[in-house]
């Protein structure tokens, strides 16, 4: 695995630990959280993906195609949602497993040379309409795999995109729970 410092503060363009598979089998690696678009060498042009819905990506092809061909896991802790209150200020909440077990979010990845000729790697975050939990919090979330789907997800040989697809279902809102923090540069703020 790469050697990556845990945060609790990951914000899109940072660079975040990914399992794919690769020549040698499964293995860990660092991409840029954003998946950024083939066309856009100087990666201003069109800002970065870095979350896509399920729903979306049969019409889609750059996501399509990653579904297909290269799908990964995003290890993560927990993640954060918002709530609109009435007075139109937000409310955060960081959602985690009730266990405070680790889990893995569904995630696609890409691969651009951008314009001084980088291999730069980047990948998104997949989500679904949110389970009963999140759903007071915001209408989605991220796809969180459950460990005995992790190796279909992962399989190269597996290509069918609407399978694949259907791997992605709601997480148990029994085995989930929020806390209601202040905001998430609180949390910024805290770890430095």
């Amino acid at each position: 695995m790469p050697d990556k410092e845990p945060s609790y503060s990951i914000a899109p363009t940072t660079d975040i630990v990914v399992i794919r598979d690769g020549v040698l089998g499964r293995m860990g690696s660092l991409m840029r959280w954003g998946l950024i678009l083939y066309w856009s060498k100087d990666m201003k042009n069109l800002p970065p993906l870095h979350t896509i819905r399920c729903e979306a990506i049969p019409a889609t092809p750059l996501a399509r195609k990653a579904v297909r061909q290269q799908r990964c896991l995003i290890p993560a802790s927990g993640f954060y949602g918002s709530q609109l209150k009435a007075d139109g200020t937000k409310q955060f909440f960081y959602i985690r497993a009730k266990n405070g077990r680790p889990f893995s979010f569904a995630g696609i990845w890409a691969s651009v040379i951008n314009s001084k000729g980088e291999q730069i790697n980047s990948c998104s975050i997949i989500t679904i309409p949110n389970n009963s939990l999140k759903q007071t919090i915001q209408p989605r979330m991220p796809a969180i795999l459950p460990s005995q789907e992790w190796g279909a997800w992962l399989n190269p040989k597996h290509q069918d995109g609407k399978a694949l697809l259907a791997i992605l279902k709601q997480y148990d809102p029994e085995q989930m729970e929020a806390w209601p923090i202040l905001s998430t540069r609180d949390v910024a703020k805290i770890e430095g």
